[in-house]
């Protein structure tokens, strides 16, 4: 695929996810990060998406602009997607590498899933709170990382490194927010927290992502 350029913003775990995949993917891009500031007046981002968000992934045929649907057709433009070693099901590899559609029904699309749903809801509740985070956050926090951790150790990427695939490296960004803004807020990390945490940041990706942004890796408690 060529003509790649993501437009992201340095601070956002979407970006930093997208950016991780096309790493991963080893799709040639461009790269133009721009500031809260320059965001939120770009007048080329409007236009590209009514809502002013990024990811904005600028391909030949047009501009895609939601996660899901970004990483779906990273996975299509990629042989790289499928979160399958070799010496397991050739059979659900080769479905996988079929394209995004394929990810889509995946163990790793539900990996991914999880993330942007359970993830992304504690995110925005910690975000919105005006100082410590309630126990009930931090509760629902403890619950989407173990089931997180459930999906890992159940998947067929069962690893001491888990692959740099979508869904893991969905559910690294966000968690890395998340885990930044307990931070500021003097919170405590659940132990459940801690220990997916560990996990995902010894995917290398994940620290060459942040790096590349300027951002703190988190998730090396």
């Amino acid at each position: 695929m060529e003509n790649l350029k993501l437009i992201a913003s340095s601070e956002s775990p979407y970006c930093q996810s997208v950016k991780g995949q096309l790493w991963a993917a080893g799709l040639p891009h461009t790269t133009e990060t721009l500031t809260w500031e320059e965001l939120r007046t770009s007048a080329r981002v409007r236009a590209l998406n009514p809502k002013a968000q990024v990811p904005l992934l600028e391909h030949a045929k047009g501009v895609l602009s939601d996660s899901l649907v970004i990483s779906t057709h990273i996975c299509e433009w990629s042989s790289l997607c499928s979160p399958t070693p070799q010496g397991t099901d050739g059979q659900e590899a080769g479905s996988r590498r079929a394209g995004g559609l394929a990810w889509l029904a995946s163990h790793d699309a539900a990996v991914f899933r999880t993330a942007e749903v359970e993830l992304r809801d504690v995110l925005m509740e910690v975000y919105r709170s005006p100082s410590l985070v309630e126990s009930a956050a931090c509760s629902r926090m403890a619950q989407a990382c173990a089931l997180l951790t459930s999906l890992l150790e159940a998947s067929a990427f069962r690893r001491e490194v888990p692959e740099a695939t979508p869904g893991v490296l969905h559910a690294a960004f966000l968690l890395n927010a998340l885990l930044g803004l307990l931070e500021k807020k003097g919170c405590g990390v659940p132990p459940e927290a801690s220990q997916v945490a560990a996990v995902l940041s010894e995917v290398p990706l994940v620290a060459q992502v942040l790096i590349f942004f300027g951002q703190r890796n988190h998730l090396r408690l």
